[in-house]
């Protein structure tokens, strides 16, 4: 100020400047050149400029009139909002005022570094100077955090991160960077030592794990949860929106080699307190984006350099060494089918799937150690990419126990899940073996029908992957660290779950698939009553599998078969006028002997070419067969590939065909029922079985009374039919059963 206390005029400013020494005039200068290290300067000068612009009704600044009116009126807190004349106050700041200007003889250079340096981040200043800073970029904290989630009665999931003061070498952790007024904004950090303990040296940057690659700089985008919401399938959250204004950064605390891992865990041993501080260093990425740090306070500045959190002012964190040997372990959480093995002492163990059918009944075994017994896990099928329902990552919806679930838990040393059918323990010898395991068992099938096709049409067209995660449930604690998939270097641990199987995927693909049951199967997961369940699949383009599901639970594939489609007839010789009344058919003769772990069916014999047979009347004769092991079956005939029934009236649209009578001697060849070598007391069984898989429900088969033991009798679920038709022809029945009869109501469909 001048003698009279007022500010001094323009051109007692320029004197008063142009008699300072030199090394002031550089001071101010410098001052000028680089405004962001003396904010205070920068305002008052601006102010000041306003202030004459305006008692000169801003006539030298560009504009319309009635804009030059508004801006001779403006306060400075209505600058954020009139950036016109922002634009016109910083030309002036820049270049000079308008008038006696060239007395300044620093005057050209400080324009000239202004304008193409530093009048960006004046308009910054300028707006935070005068507006509210409530409105104002501000990072609040940044902070290390353990991510907990918690369960509501309901089954909703929420997450939050919540801070620690201390973790571990080989711990995953987050950090959590609080911000306002900076939403969708980059948040670029670095954790450097605090301390010479962990390096050797302080204030350090640490080359730590981020994003599977291992670097000095993390970049969080502020609202994105990007880093943990996918632990539990994509938005599983419903709490998500609090992270609105919240950069996370998920990170691993190890180094990117054995070497430097070894010497910090040394140094940590060696260090009297085994403990080394960290520092969080952050700033926002767009480094001309000007920032408050740390809460509000009367003299702070908006600077755009980065600064530290957690110093030892503030208590700082704090990392330690981990003893790995006996760190808790999921080795691995595969999608798998039992095998069991014996006759009278029964052992059970799994063979991995890759590839399976949608809809069908699985196994997710877990293999772990140095986790407590029973200690409980959480399983989650996330999709990989975006085939099957539309999005990455996302939890998909299963059956299991009948309930659709997100979740399927299972505990360390828990057999439940190999149960029978009516909960009664599980008959094997071996259940010790599965002190370290947990099973979960699932259908991989939706509740929902229409949802099951919209899967199924997107499998269709394209590549149909999914992963297993797996999560250690949490103690209260949350502390429960636990490292996933084969002990490597490249890995740490974490409390919130993590993929085991690395790369390896499920793929998913489309059949039709009718699963057979034995009648005395335990295990049968179908509604009481049945043994024959289809997965209808209108995606599959009418491919269908075959499964048998024995007595002791053993699954075989008994065949893949591409059904064909074709006019139904009324009667013979009458087709149905509908061009969409059509029925399936299988072709007998793309089965194959089979021949397995205790299961041998065959057709031996085949004496017509009518040898297609509907698809659920195959399930139901395969299933009969495979109860008895029947592998000398005559087949002697069902449809045509057009469903017509050939020199026959019955065999209409695959539903009835012939089979020839069982042999003692078992070669599948021609026998009567009078005969020495028919074999009654098997084709009693036989056709026992026949109606327990769903024959004869509708109508009885047909055979004929015959005399043996000097009785006379009638095999099971048959009719005597011999009979001579008007033209003289005589229809017996006493060298071939003709089944018919079969009640589709017998098929549960399982995804109906």
């Amino acid at each position: 100020t001048g003698a009279d206390g007022l500010p001094p005029d323009e051109e007692d400013l320029f004197e008063n400047y142009n008699s300072l020494e030199e090394v002031e005039k550089t001071d101010i200068y410098n001052y000028a050149r680089f405004p962001k290290s003396n904010f205070l300067i920068c305002a008052l000068m601006l102010e000041n400029l306003m202030t004459k612009a305006q008692e000169n009704q801003c006539s030298n600044y560009i504009g319309e009139s009635d804009e030059t009116a508004t801006w001779s009126a403006l306060e400075p807190g209505d600058l954020p909002d009139e950036p016109d004349f922002i634009r016109n106050l910083l030309d002036e700041y820049t270049d000079g005022p308008q008038t006696a200007i060239e007395k300044i003889d620093y005057r050209k250079s400080i324009g000239r570094v202004h304008k193409h340096f530093w009048s960006g981040y004046i308009e910054q200043i300028l707006k935070f100077s005068y507006a509210d800073k409530s409105a104002a970029p501000r990072i609040a904290d940044a902070y290390f955090a353990r991510k907990v989630v918690t369960e509501s009665a309901n089954g909703e999931l929420s997450v939050s991160l919540e801070r620690i003061q201390e973790s571990k070498l080989l711990y995953q952790e987050y950090i959590v960077i609080e911000t306002a007024n900076l939403r969708n904004q980059g948040i670029e950090c670095s954790v450097r030592t605090g301390d010479a303990i962990l390096t050797g040296a302080a204030k350090k940057s640490l080359q730590l794990i981020f994003g599977g690659n291992s670097m000095k700089n993390y970049v969080g985008l502020v609202g994105s949860t990007a880093a943990f919401d996918a632990d539990h399938g994509a938005g599983e959250y419903v709490n998500l929106d609090t992270f609105a204004d919240k950069a996370v950064i998920k990170l691993g605390f190890r180094p990117p080699d054995q070497q430097t891992y070894d010497k910090w865990d040394q140094n940590l041993r060696n260090s009297s307190g085994k403990k080394s501080r960290l520092e969080i260093k952050v700033q926002p990425f767009d480094r001309g984006t000007f920032v408050y740090y740390g809460p509000e306070k009367d003299d702070e500045e908006a600077v755009n350099s980065a600064f530290s959190f957690l110093t030892e002012e503030e208590g700082g964190f704090k990392v330690t060494y981990l003893d790995k040997a006996n760190q808790p372990r999921i080795k691995s959480a595969r999608i798998r089918k039992k095998v069991v093995t014996g006759t009278q002492n029964l052992s059970v163990d799994f063979e991995d799937v890759a590839l399976t059918p949608l809809g069908r009944q699985v196994y997710i075994v877990a293999e772990s150690v140095h986790l407590a017994a029973g200690q409980a896990m959480d399983f989650i099928l996330r999709t990989y990419e975006t085939t099957i329902t539309g999005l990455d990552k996302q939890a998909l919806p299963l059956m299991s126990g009948g309930v659709q679930r997100k979740r399927f838990r299972a505990a360390k040393g828990n057999t439940d899940a190999l149960m029978r059918q009516d909960g009664q323990a599980p008959p094997y010898t071996n259940l010790n073996s599965f002190a370290e395991k947990a099973v979960a068992k699932l259908e991989l099938r939706p509740q929902s029908r229409v949802l099951f096709d919209t899967w199924a049409q997107n499998i269709a067209n394209g590549f149909p992957a999914f992963e297993v995660m797996a999560h250690a449930v949490q103690p209260p604690s949350n502390d429960l660290y636990v490292f996933y998939g084969e002990e490597k270097f490249e890995e740490v641990a974490s409390n919130s779950g993590g993929s085991p199987n690395g790369d390896e995927l499920v793929t998913f693909e489309n059949r039709v698939v009718h699963e057979i049951f034995s009648s005395s199967n335990e295990f049968n997961y179908l509604p009481q009553g049945f043994v024959l369940g289809k997965i209808a699949n209108d995606a599959a383009d009418h491919r269908m599998r075959y499964y048998y599901h024995d007595l002791y639970d053993n699954e075989h594939i008994f065949g893949d078969f591409q059904a064909i489609q074709t006019r139904r007839w009324i009667r013979k010789g009458v087709l149905s006028n509908d061009p969409n009344d059509l029925v399936e058919l299988v072709d007998r003769n793309d089965f194959a002997e089979y021949n397995h772990n205790g299961v041998h069916i065959n057709f031996m014999t085949d004496n017509s070419d009518r040898d297609f047979i509907n698809p659920e009347c195959f399930a139901g004769l395969l299933g009969a067969m495979a109860r008895m092991n029947i592998f000398d079956l005559g087949f002697n005939g069902f449809s045509n590939s057009n469903g017509d029934p050939g020199v026959s009236s019955s065999h209409l649209n695959g539903v009835a065909g012939d089979l020839r009578y069982l042999r003692t001697d078992h070669n599948g060849g021609p026998v009567l029922l009078q005969d020495a070598l028919f074999d009654y007391d098997r084709q009693v069984e036989f056709n026992n079985a026949l109606f327990d898989f769903g024959w004869a429900r509708t109508t009885e088969m047909l055979s004929e009374r015959f005399q043996r033991d000097g009785q006379t009798l009638l095999l099971p679920h048959t009719i005597h039919y011999h009979k001579v038709l008007d033209n003289g022809t005589v229809v017996r029945h006493d060298n071939h059963l003709h089944v018919q009869g079969f009640d589709a109501n017998t098929v549960h469909e399982i995804n109906g």
